[in-house]
Formats: structure tokens, sequence, C-alpha cells
């Protein structure tokens, strides 16, 4: 999980190294001056490539894994739970999907900002201090208030979605249910 972002001057000693390691069979026969090999040997080299390069991979995920478990270690029991959601499969998906205005994948700059406020558990700006139910805000408050209205967006969202997808595929007569008049002064 996470960016994917590797710290070049923590990772240029074992770098390398891996290169070495994967390469090393081209480069013993090309040293060797050796003809060109035959179906049956170039398999063998692949195959013998393929293992170094697992092998650097399966090294890799492993002092990742020691790095993540000794961060963890660190932090507070709130902060290692986000952590840990942020590890999930999945979990950056959002960053790489195509913005696809059909299905409303399109993000503007301050909905890609609380997003990103949301994924490091950062302060979102510019909300309000309270919820309209009285309480202070904050994510977990603002995504769980039945009166400050993100519990009815995403359900909205989430309704509007199913209804398109069913009318694209030939559905008839799928429609949402409209808006209640809103009561006041009554």
């Amino acid at each position: 999980g996470g960016p994917g972002i590797f710290d070049p001057p923590k990772t240029c000693n074992t770098e390398p190294n891996g290169s070495l390691r994967a390469t090393a069979p081209p480069v013993k026969a090309t040293k060797e001056q050796k003809p060109l090999p035959t179906p049956e040997e170039n398999s063998a080299v692949s195959t013998e490539i393929a293992a170094a390069k697992a092998g650097i991979k399966s090294q890799k995920l492993e002092e990742h894994k020691t790095t993540l478990k000794s961060v963890k270690e660190q932090l507070t029991p709130e902060k290692a739970q986000h952590m840990e959601l942020l590890c999930k499969k999945g979990t950056s998906s959002w960053l790489t999907t195509l913005p696809l205005q059909e299905f409303g994948f399109i993000l503007n700059k301050q909905e890609f900002g609380d997003a990103i406020c949301l994924r490091y558990n950062y302060i979102i700006r510019n909300i309000p201090h309270r919820c309209a139910c009285g309480e202070l805000n904050s994510i977990n408050h603002a995504l769980s208030c039945k009166k400050g209205g993100y519990v009815s967006m995403r359900h909205n969202q989430l309704r509007d979605l199913i209804a398109h997808q069913l009318s694209s595929v030939g559905c008839r007569d799928v429609r949402t249910e409209p808006l209640l008049i809103p009561i006041e002064n009554e």
C-alpha cells in the first residue's frame, strides 16, 4: 500500500545489486563469447532471470514489511489503524482512475484536496467548526451524522449510480424518488 514512492538515498545501495543479479546470466554469456543460445538454452536463461527478479522482489517486500512494522510501533493506536487501512489493496486506485465525466469520476480542485486530506488524515479546510447537530465537526462525525448531510449524500450518489446503470442496460421505468418539499413555517 501507499504511494509507492521510494527514497533514492535509502535505496541507492540495494538497487545496483538487484540489477546485477537480474542481468548476470546474459552478462556471463556475453563475457564468455558464447554463440547465440538455442531456444532451450534461451528458455533456461529466461527462467534464471525470472527467478532472480522474483528473489529481488521478495527481498524488497521483506524490507518494506520490516520498515512498516517499525513505523507502526511508533504510532498511536488511531494512527496505526489509519495506516493499516491505507495499506489495503485498492486504496490508491482512485488516483489512477480515468477521469470519466459520465461516471462522475472527475474531481475538481477542492474535491481532490479534500480526498487527499481524508486519505492522509489531515484536517479538511473550509468546513464548519460545528455540525448542524451541534457536535464538533470531525471527519468521523461528518461521515456518520445523519443531520449533517453526508450520510444522505452518499445514499443519493449510490442511488443515482444504480438508477443510471439500470437505465443504461435497458431497464425501463427506472426513476429516482422525488425530493420532498421542505416544510417551513407551517
